[in-house]
């Protein structure tokens, strides 16, 4: 082990402070013993020399020289001292995901709000943030399929490109997803990735073309999940100021059908999942945890980081030769005592408690789905509404949800009111949302809902009446 001075210095130099006090502590022990030496008392210091073969009082100054050193010696050990640097490789996880956005006509039906565009650029961002590792691309498609990011692992890069993905910016509509996963394959071979995932974002795809491209997916060592985008009643597609409708003169109405990408994704080994406004669907397509495996973490020779070799344990070795006369002269039984810690009333406590706020805790509780434990444990209003709203327990959310401000809180209390039955309510509280966001889709998509079934019920009683 050689010892280079210019690369001496120490890890935790904050226990270095602690010679500061232990040096006053023996400075006063020092002074105390000079003070209470029995001779000095009633001779003249003067004398003694003359009196004395030896000086008497030396020897009751080493316990203090001795508590002294082992106390400096035990705070530079504490310090961490060190000079030698130890390479330690770094191991990356080098996974690869492909992203595939449809960007056809029917990505703009409305069926799930705001529409089913928005909500898959909504869950990629999810999906992005779920995935801490791993290289990432991303392929959109019409007729005809185009590149936005290539595989790389800045996901701030594809983040910023999604608010400019719409429908009008591909140049000719049509849905040949199957271009877009060959396109997918090629990005994944020209990388030399031998193993990774590709993740369909669509609402329907040609099922002997998708079953023709998952194979060659397949083939490659590649698996093709899909996530399902919209519902199966579907929504007809808003066009300027009406609705888009065929050569016949018809509205379109596209609908989503899961029964055939389900099949298309288990042709390609993968997963298929409806999209939710939970994290639900990237758990079931476990895109979070792509590429986990031993294949694809690499060991990345040209990055180190630097661990260094502590010396303070060999410190210790003088320490351990002067506790034998310690112990014979009491101090470290003294000192055994002063450390130990004094017995304290019993709290309930847990260890997360010194880094985790009780909203932090409850947020993981929430997503675990214990959503019940995670209302009792919410102190943030709003989150503590949303998780009683969830829970069925719309008294408490309707208390938190009135306690809040703005546009938001209204519609949130809307839902409610209309959840409670309170339909009357309910409209009220969707007139002060869209009064103070008059372009809230949802406040008045859902005020049109609770409203026509307001009337349904005065219906039925006039009925009943009659």
């Amino acid at each position: 082990m050689s010892f280079d001075l210019s690369m001496l210095h120490f890890l935790r130099p904050e226990w270095l402070l602690a010679i500061i006090p232990l040096l006053l502590l023996s400075t006063m022990l020092w002074r105390l013993r000079v003070q209470k030496s029995g001779w000095r008392k009633v001779v003249d210091p003067e004398l003694l020399p003359y009196l004395l073969e030896g000086d008497a009082s030396r020897g009751r100054y080493w316990p203090v020289m001795l508590v002294t050193l082992g106390g400096i010696l035990a705070c530079i050990a504490m310090a961490g001292p060190t000079w030698e640097r130890l390479p330690q490789p770094i191991f990356r996880n080098d996974a690869a995901l492909v992203l595939v956005l449809d960007l056809s006509k029917s990505m703009d039906a409305q069926d799930i709000k705001p529409s089913r565009l928005q909500r898959a650029r909504f869950k990629i961002a999810d999906i992005l943030k779920a995935r801490q590792e791993g290289q990432t691309a991303l392929i959109v498609y019409a007729a005809d399929a185009f590149t936005v990011t290539p595989l790389t692992d800045d996901d701030d890069t594809i983040l910023s490109q999604l608010p400019a993905l719409t429908t009008d910016l591909v140049p000719v509509q049509g849905s040949r997803a199957d271009i877009a996963l060959e396109m997918a394959n090629q990005l994944l071979k020209q990388a030399s990735q031998t193993r990774g995932q590709v993740l369909l974002i669509t609402d329907e795809m040609q099922t002997a073309r998708g079953i023709e491209a998952a194979q060659n997916l397949l083939k490659a060592g590649y698996q093709l999940s899909i996530l399902g985008v919209g519902t199966a009643a579907g929504a007809p597609i808003p066009v300027g100021g009406g609705m888009l409708k065929n050569s016949d003169g018809e509205i379109v109405v596209p609908r989503l059908d899961s029964t055939n990408l389900r099949r298309i994704a288990s042709t390609g080994k993968g997963r298929y999942a409806t999209i939710s406004g939970s994290d639900s669907d990237i758990r079931q397509l476990d895109i979070a945890d792509v590429g986990t495996s031993e294949d694809s973490v690499i060991d990345t020779e040209d990055m180190t980081t630097d661990r260094w070799r502590e010396a303070g344990p060999w410190l210790l070795l003088p320490l351990i030769l002067l506790a034998p006369l310690a112990f014979r002269r009491g101090i470290l039984i003294l000192a055994c005592v002063i450390l130990l810690p004094l017995p304290q009333p019993a709290q309930a406590f847990e260890w997360r408690d010194l880094w985790q706020t009780p909203d932090q805790r409850a947020q993981q509780l929430f997503q675990q789905e214990k959503i019940s434990e995670a209302a009792q444990q919410f102190k943030d209003p709003a989150w503590r509404a949303s998780a009683n709203y969830q829970s069925d327990n719309f008294e408490q959310a309707l208390q938190d949800f009135q306690s809040l401000e703005g546009a938001d809180a209204r519609y949130n209390e809307g839902n409610t009111l209309a959840r409670i039955g309170k339909l009357k309510e309910a409209l009220k509280a969707y007139d002060q949302a869209i009064e103070q966001q008059p372009e809230h889709e949802d406040a008045i998509h859902n005020r049109k809902l609770v409203e026509e079934q307001l009337k349904q019920q005065q219906q039925q009683q006039q009925q009943q009446q009659q």
